[in-house]
């Protein structure tokens, strides 16, 4: 059941429940974000967001495409090869959303304004520790 989605709209409100009149708990105002489903009820799926949070949206409003967001509280090197010692092609600051590419083992290739590169898994939320993608 746990899949990672992207919210699909400029205005995406998450709902304390799975219905249309229950409260806003917030509202991402960017397309992109990657979110976890963790649970599904008719129309409606129930999110996890990067802080932890949790909530409803309407199913519509969620894009199957896989983005990442850059984890810590220090800048993250993008790197040219998926190495340690490889050469940084950028730097992502915390938050950063990203196009993930691919990821296999430690490292996952990401896309992120005009730089290509591979940042260390541990690095990124939106991917599964054991996940691979190609």
């Amino acid at each position: 059941m746990p899949r990672w989605v992207t919210v699909k709209a400029a205005r995406v409100n998450v709902r304390r429940g799975p219905a249309l009149d229950l409260e806003v708990l917030w509202t991402y105002v960017k397309p992109g974000v990657p979110v976890e489903v963790i649970a599904e009820y008719d129309t409606w799926r129930r999110i996890r967001d990067a802080d932890g949070g949790t909530g409803w949206v309407k199913a519509a409003m969620l894009d199957g495409r896989r983005n990442v967001t850059v984890r810590g509280s220090v800048n993250t090197a993008i790197l040219g090869a998926p190495k340690a010692d490889a050469d940084a092609v950028a730097f992502a600051e915390p938050g950063l959303v990203a196009s993930l590419v691919s990821c296999g083992g430690a490292w996952c290739e990401i896309s992120t304004r005009g730089y290509d590169g591979f940042v260390s898994r541990d690095r990124l939320w939106g991917v599964y520790e054991t996940e691979t993608l190609n």
